[in-house]
This record gives C-alpha cells, sequence and structure tokens, in this order.
C-alpha cells in the first residue's frame, strides 16, 4: 500500500493535510468486487480549536459518489469535552440511483456507529476507563 501524506500551514494557526488511504468494504456482488480507494482531508484550526476532516471515494464513482465531512470542537457547555458532527452526502447517477443512495447511506450510518464505538474506546482506553480488548 502507497501512502502519501501532504501537510501544508496556514497562517501558522491551522495545517492541512492530504492522505490517500486504500479501504476494505463489503461491496455487493451486483456492484463491483473491486477495492475501494478514499481521499481524506483533514484540516485543523489552532485558534477556533476544531478539526475538520474530509473524506471522499476516489473508486467506484460510476456507482455512487460518498462525501463525509466531520467537526471535531469542544463543547460550548463543556470545553473539556468534544463534539463531532459528521454530514454525509451519498449521490449515485445510476438509473437506479434510490436504491443505490439508500444502500450507501445505511452503509454508512453502520459504519459510522461502529467507528464512534471504536473511537470512544481508544479514548476511554486512554483515559484508564476501559480495558484492551482481544483482537478478533
Amino acid at each position: 500500500t502507497h501512502t502519501h501524506m501532504h501537510t501544508q500551514s496556514h497562517a501558522a494557526t491551522a495545517a492541512a493535510a492530504e492522505e490517500p488511504r486504500h479501504s476494505y468494504f463489503h461491496i455487493p456482488k451486483w456492484i463491483d468486487n473491486s477495492n475501494v480507494f478514499v481521499l481524506e482531508d483533514a484540516v485543523v484550526d489552532l485558534r477556533k480549536k476544531t478539526m475538520t476532516t474530509f473524506t471522499r471515494n476516489v473508486t467506484l464513482t460510476t456507482y455512487m459518489c460518498v462525501e463525509e465531512r466531520t467537526t471535531y470542537r469542544p463543547s460550548e457547555e463543556d470545553p473539556s469535552c468534544t463534539v463531532v458532527t459528521t454530514e454525509a452526502r451519498v449521490v449515485s447517477n445510476l438509473f437506479i440511483a434510490p436504491m443505490v443512495e439508500r444502500f450507501g447511506a445505511e452503509r454508512f450510518k453502520y459504519n459510522n456507529k461502529k467507528a464512534t464505538e471504536g473511537l470512544l474506546h481508544v479514548l476511554n482506553l486512554l483515559a484508564g476507563k476501559a480495558e484492551p480488548q482481544p483482537a478478533t
């Protein structure tokens, strides 16, 4: 796997990075049995104390385009807590677009739930509030 990361500074208060990633997703056989490559951009704003990631697929776009934006920022009520907001857009230009878009949105929700649970587990591990789980 080839990974390239590009980092760029913005007025010494923000940084941006772009990294292609190779992802493994179960893709229905009626679509394709290919690997999926995504491009992820991240922008960190030190002044606002935010990080925003933008992710989009760069393969299988003939079938479906998925764009995700996730923003991490301090809570206004409790700055020691982080608020995470995730938005996604799923678009297909196929003649069966509604079905493909519905499938993509459901897979996104499912995968996002798993990713959130994993992130929370790692954060709890770092805070000493959880025990490591054996790999399955």
